[in-house]
């Protein structure tokens, strides 16, 4: 009974769901040599973004300023243009976002040009003084995005 009982929780591990305990934050350079696709490891600090991962454009030395979403099925759990984010679009596939989106950027608007299926209610949070975002991509999910604070949200999608 005690091996039938060990070989069910060991079975029980292998086959279980993984959640990750932790999700990186992965920083936008854009400075690879090739293209501007989030699978290229030029255009990241340190690695590339992992399924779930929260997503970071802070700086104004970016090299390139449409970063791609070339991967499919991705889920992301947080979208952040800092205050020194230059201006930015986000395009490619669609992602899903278990997150929030966080828009401190107060010299330049963002754009956010790619579908997004919502795991949860969303909060969309500016600092003050923060620039226009604008959503171009189509927004799915059964759930919503909460706005804060006096930037002004674009919704252009269809």
């Amino acid at each position: 009974m005690k091996k039938l009982l060990s070989l069910v929780a060991i079975l029980s591990l292998v086959f279980s769901p993984v959640t990750p305990a932790f999700t990186a934050e992965r920083k936008w350079l854009g400075l690879s040599l090739i293209d501007n696709n989030f699978s290229s490891i030029g255009n990241w600090w340190g690695s590339r973004p992992s399924d779930g991962d929260a997503l970071l454009f802070s700086t104004v030395i970016s090299g390139r300023d449409v970063p791609m979403n070339n991967y499919v099925g991705y889920e992301f759990s947080k979208i952040t243009f800092r205050d020194s984010a230059k201006e930015t679009e986000l395009r490619g596939n669609g992602i899903y976002l278990s997150g929030d989106i966080d828009n401190s950027s107060n010299k330049y608007s963002q754009t956010i040009s790619l579908n997004m299926e919502l795991l949860q209610s969303v909060n969309l949070y500016s600092g003050d003084g923060s620039r226009n975002l604008e959503i171009g991509g189509v927004i799915s999910g059964g759930y919503g995005i909460t706005k804060y604070d006096s930037s002004i949200l674009i919704l252009a999608g269809c």
